[in-house]
């Protein structure tokens, strides 16, 4: 369908489910963002610089109109991972000359590894010690803790996530090692 060159390396990408990418990228001078139409049209580019803010994982709602991005922001004492949601037409943005995230939900002490959206049209967040969904408009729907290592994800049918859970990581409610949860 397109070839694209990228100005640095790619940590992670993603395409949708109508064949529209979301791209990280590592740049000399710190990380670019950017989203991609199913055609190979830049539709948002973000420059992130900030010392001791790292995107992680991104993913773009069906009509990619919106792009959820995952940070680990190590700033503070404790890790703090957020997702913050991005539109990607400047005319939806709220200010129409810069790329501006128009919604964020933080987490103390959590490493957000996933971002995915389902056909539902929420994005759900997989973090190292919770899973998270949260709505189009950013808000949070709910939220599960993780009492387990993940030794595995996957996403099928468009709104379901399978984990498979390991080892224990609190003898709080942890669940026997080798289960497999199926969430809707």
């Amino acid at each position: 369908l397109y070839t694209l060159q990228t100005d640095g390396s790619i940590l992670q990408m993603e395409v949708n489910a109508k064949g529209a990418l979301g791209v990280i990228i590592k740049t000399d001078n710190g990380y670019k963002i950017q989203a991609y139409s199913e055609t190979g049209q830049l539709l948002m580019e973000r420059i992130d610089q900030d010392t001791g803010i790292y995107p992680i994982a991104l993913d773009l709602s069906d009509d990619k109109k919106v792009m959820a991005v995952s940070y680990l922001d190590t700033t503070d004492i404790e890790l703090i991972g957020k997702v913050l949601f991005f539109h990607t037409n400047k005319s939806d943005a709220i200010n129409s000359e810069t790329v501006d995230f128009f919604a964020s939900i933080s987490k103390n002490d959590t490493l957000i590894t996933v971002v995915k959206y389902l056909e539902n049209g929420s994005f759900v967040a997989i973090g190292d010690n919770k899973i998270f969904a949260m709505d189009i408009s950013g808000k949070e729907l709910w939220e599960n803790p993780v009492n387990n290592k993940i030794e595995s994800v996957s996403f099928g049918g468009g709104n379901y996530i399978a984990i498979a859970f390991g080892s224990a990581l609190t003898t709080e409610e942890a669940l026997e090692e080798g289960t497999v949860v199926v969430y809707d």
